[in-house]
């Protein structure tokens, strides 16, 4: 949960320091002031950015994935299945610039992460992040590596959620055999004690009686 600056707040400060040492050289309280203010608001950054954090940390921000039946199972290998994600914040901090991270086996990659500009106090904010991989097999989505910054974006946090789903894939030259396998197991389903006969009510010859496989 340790505070850092981002691009943004890095540039500011850099300025700060810069405005400082030419206001010091050359005696201009202007240059001084300008470089004071840039300092300031990266301070300022710093104590905004701690609640939110402290929040995450606390676990008072849980991360909640879409419908569990939902790309479950019956994906093809190389196919990107797309996860809704909810981020439930309960805490009295509003939450900026949040983005979620997947992390999963070795084999399930991340294609996009999950963003949302604004969590708010007490609220849910929703989003999604894209998955794929290249080996067939049960692969698990863990949680999320997380990041929050503070309102004016100079200084970022990162902390861990955890939010656990497996998923299944098969290889695509299965695609039809495993359509057909499920599509006659719902069938099956729905026949069980059903028959067909020539003659319905005339006698007891029946048809396309087979082995079950």
């Amino acid at each position: 949960m340790s505070p850092y600056l981002t691009s943004a707040g890095k540039w500011v400060l850099a300025t700060g320091l810069i405005y400082m040492l030419a206001g010091v050289l050359l005696s201009s309280a202007v240059l001084l002031i300008l470089g004071e203010i840039a300092v300031a608001l990266v301070g300022i950054s710093m104590l905004l950015a701690v609640p939110g954090a402290t929040a995450i940390d606390r676990r008072m921000v849980t991360i909640e994935l879409g419908d569990e039946k939902t790309n479950a199972s019956g994906n093809l290998v190389g196919d990107e299945i797309a996860v809704d994600v909810h981020v439930v914040n309960r805490s009295a901090i509003a939450l900026h610039h949040f983005e979620a991270q997947p992390f999963a086996s070795h084999a399930l990659q991340p294609k996009s992460t999950a963003g949302c500009p604004l969590v708010p106090a007490g609220g849910t904010a929703h989003g999604s992040t894209r998955l794929q991989t290249e080996r067939p097999g049960r692969w698990t989505l863990h949680g999320f590596d997380v990041s929050v910054r503070d309102p004016l974006g100079l200084v970022e946090t990162r902390d861990y959620l955890p939010a656990t789903r497996s998923f299944e894939f098969y290889p695509k030259a299965g695609r039809m055999r495993g359509r057909r396998r499920r599509r006659q197991a719902q069938q099956l389903l729905y026949t069980v004690g059903q028959h067909a006969e020539d003659n319905i009510g005339a006698g007891t010859e029946l048809r396309e009686l087979r082995d079950y496989q």
